[in-house]
């Protein structure tokens, strides 16, 4: 009996290698490699081609050149193998383009894959452009981006939001030990997510904010975002954080990153709307906050807010505290005053607490101040 059964099982054995063979297709080399011509029309032929549940991948470091959007409709359970390949776009491209797209679909993984797009004046923003991300994903049911790099483009580096077929948010999005330098807006955006995870990486040089959560109105929001161990680089006068915009925003973490070139400036202001449970707990800056007052770390109209553990120092007076905190409930505050790292850089511990009709205020009379453009989704072609 044993013995009989050893050949079915080496069939079965040949069969699950060939399988596993025929589920990794290489890019064609009839498609340019060099970056000379655009190539979008071919590879965009090529990717469709290939079955869900494949592995695509790519030539090590070749160079494509995409003026257009390379998109994923509705695909599952493919992985991009970019093998340190680059997409490069040459020409400024529509308002609508984005560098790679997904749309629905899920079970994703991208890595390795480099982005470069065709901002001139990487790290400024250009509102005609706005909405050109480097991964740009939509209504996506799981995705996995680990070790990607986008540079330069107009829009986000990462954007996160709603299927434009559906009221469906994306979920179960990862991006890990990647980087993204000089974007015309943010590193990464989310306007409607639940269970996004941005670990490990380096982020640097956005023109507006780093990591903007910041719904366009129902049914847009973000749910279960963390944001933990990265590296956030210079930026510009915006935040590290912020969370504003229309629609429900919960259980936001932000821990344990380090910057290097900015301010630890964190701002939680939806107007009259109210996110709940944001943490800001164990991130270090090296540089010093000397304004605007009242605080780097700002708080309005929230329920649940943790703020511990956090090192950022403080010059400009008696007039600056660490957080500022209205219209809140559910308070937790534990950050203490420490030693200064230069004798003229001093540490500041919260401002004097205040109890007023059941409102906790730390650092009174600051104002809110717009900026003048949003996280809003242009429709996609």
């Amino acid at each position: 009996m044993r013995l009989a059964a050893i050949p079915a099982i080496m069939l079965s054995v040949a069969h699950l290698g060939a399988a596993a063979a025929q589920a990794t297709t290489s890019v064609p080399s009839r498609i340019d490699p060099t970056g000379r011509m655009d190539v979008t029309s071919q590879l965009q032929r090529f990717v469709d081609s290939v079955p869900d549940g494949a592995t695509i991948r790519f030539p090590v470091r070749a160079t494509y050149r995409i003026d257009g959007t390379l998109q994923f409709r509705n695909r599952h359970g493919l992985t991009l193998d970019g093998n340190g390949t680059r997409l490069v776009a040459r020409t400024r491209g529509d308002a609508n383009r984005a560098h790679v797209r997904l749309l629905d679909g899920g079970d994703w993984t991208i890595r390795r894959l480099v982005i470069r797009g065709a901002n001139p004046n990487g790290g400024h923003w250009t509102g005609r452009a706005q909405w050109q991300h480097g991964f740009d994903l939509r209504g996506v049911n799981g995705a996995r981006l680990e070790h990607v790099t986008v540079t330069d483009v107009f829009g986000d580096d990462v954007y996160v939001g709603l299927s434009t077929t559906s009221a469906r948010w994306s979920r179960d999005i990862a991006v890990v030990d990647s980087t993204g330098m000089r974007s015309g807006r943010m590193a990464i955006s989310v306007t409607a997510g639940r269970r996004v995870t941005i670990d490990g990486g380096f982020w640097a040089r956005p023109a507006l904010s780093t990591f903007d959560i910041e719904p366009n109105g129902p049914p847009g929001g973000a749910d279960e975002v963390v944001i933990q161990h990265t590296r956030i680089g210079a930026g510009s006068r915006h935040y590290a954080l912020d969370i504003t915009g229309r629609g429900s925003v919960a259980n936001v973490v932000l821990r344990d990153n380090t910057l290097t070139g900015r301010p630890l400036q964190v701002r939680v202001n939806q107007g009259p709307e109210r996110p709940r449970n944001i943490v800001v707990v164990g991130n270090r800056s090296t540089v010093p906050y000397s304004g605007p007052p009242p605080a780097p770390i700002v708080f309005r109209n929230t329920d649940g807010v943790t703020v511990r553990d956090n090192a950022q120092a403080l010059r400009g007076g008696g007039d600056l505290a660490l957080v500022a905190i209205e219209g809140s409930t559910r308070i937790t505050p534990s950050d203490r005053a420490g030693q200064s790292a230069r004798p003229e850089e001093a540490w500041h511990p919260y401002a004097a607490l205040s109890v007023i009709t059941g409102l906790l205020v730390v650092a009174l009379g600051w104002s809110q101040t717009r900026r003048r453009t949003t996280s809003g989704e242009r429709p996609s072609r």
